[in-house]
């Protein structure tokens, strides 16, 4: 092989190797930033439910509270929304 071809060759290897760093310099920041506001809206949903389900309990808890002391009371208390019966 002449010293020529292999100049060529390692040329070919250098602008492979810096498109994939380039298209690696791209890709990640898209996909940190998708692996981010997927956890984020988790953690959204998590903090909502735990709120929903902390609401509920004084709810029920005032309830109780309004029978045992006679009280009339006039507010309904809400079911857990559905998309909290996983978390």
């Amino acid at each position: 092989m002449t010293g020529n071809g292999r100049v060529n060759r390692l040329r070919r290897w250098l602008l492979a190797l810096t498109v994939v760093v380039i298209a690696g310099a791209v890709a990640a920041p898209i996909v940190g930033s998708a692996i981010i506001n997927t956890r984020e809206a988790e953690t959204q949903l998590i903090v909502s439910c735990t709120s929903a389900r902390a609401n509920i309990a004084q709810l029920t808890a005032l309830r109780e509270i309004s029978d045992q002391l006679g009280v009339p009371t006039n507010f309904t208390i809400p079911e857990v929304p559905p998309e909290c019966d996983g978390s």
